[in-house]
């Protein structure tokens, strides 16, 4: 169970470093004005969503692994 755990935050990590990366590059390029401001927050806009999905995703699998493991 501790390992399964682990596991889920290690994968949560992961998520948000790459959110982070892809927040700082959107801001880069609204900085060197490759796109807009408006672009820029409707990318972050994107990039949260997808990182929430990704981590309910993971929460919940590591929650049914969890009662997997349980009923064994």
């Amino acid at each position: 169970m501790k390992q399964i755990k682990k596991m889920a935050e290690d994968a949560k990590i992961e998520i948000r470093n790459i959110r982070r990366e892809g927040n700082e590059t959107s801001k880069n390029m609204e900085k060197k004005s490759e796109i807009s401001e408006d672009n820029m927050k409707d990318l972050q806009i994107d990039i949260q969503e997808l990182t929430d999905k990704l981590v309910n995703k993971i929460t919940d699998a590591a929650k049914s692994k969890e009662t997997e493991i349980m009923e064994v």
